[in-house]
């Protein structure tokens, strides 16, 4: 008894590199996804779910909104750096970024600068003789140079992680099975 195997091993060797031109721009995908997940998710993922620690009692202003979100400056600068056949490169250029991924507890220099001193103050239209309020500039002040101790809690939203990891030795088995399936 034989078997009889028809294989195109040069069709079968332009898929596999086709798949590995595109495969580090997919991976740097689900690298990105990842580390903004955890952003909505507020924690970081290892072996384990690790919650970031949470804001301060008292924090009026912050009341109700997502940890280290404002703007979301920070959330939507990460993305892919660099992207090569054998390396992906995720980060962020945002100068806080890093002091939020690893936690800072130690003194900084605060340099000196004027802060403006305004009031709330009702403003008149002469036209409709209608009042609106606005903040209106009524002086300055200085503030010498001064240090100041900074302590903010580590909030690990890029770096190694075991379930990353997972996550792509999946996606990369699922794609190279994609490769080699006998589907034409």
């Amino acid at each position: 008894m034989s078997a009889d195997y028809n294989i195109n091993f040069h069709e079968l060797q332009s898929k596999f590199n086709r798949m590995m031109e595109d495969l580090p721009a997919k991976v740097g995908t689900i690298m990105v996804n990842f580390s903004k997940q955890r952003f909505r998710d507020q924690n970081w993922l290892d072996a384990a779910p690790s919650p970031w620690a949470k804001r301060k009692a008292g924090a009026k202003r912050n009341k109700g909104r997502a940890l280290l979100v404002d703007s979301g400056r920070l959330r939507r600068s990460i993305r892919l750096i660099n992207v090569t056949r054998n390396r992906v490169t995720i980060g962020t250029d945002v100068p806080y970024a890093e002091a939020h991924n690893e936690g800072v507890d130690k003194q900084v220099t605060v340099n000196a600068f004027s802060r403006r001193k305004t009031e709330r103050q009702k403003i008149y239209s002469v036209k409709t003789r209608k009042g609106r309020f606005s903040r209106v500039e009524v002086g300055s002040g200085n503030v010498k140079t001064h240090t100041r101790h900074m302590m903010l809690p580590r909030r690990r939203f890029l770096g190694p992680s075991a379930e990353l990891t997972n996550q792509l030795t999946r996606f990369i088995q699922t794609e190279i099975n994609k490769v080699f399936s006998t589907s034409p």
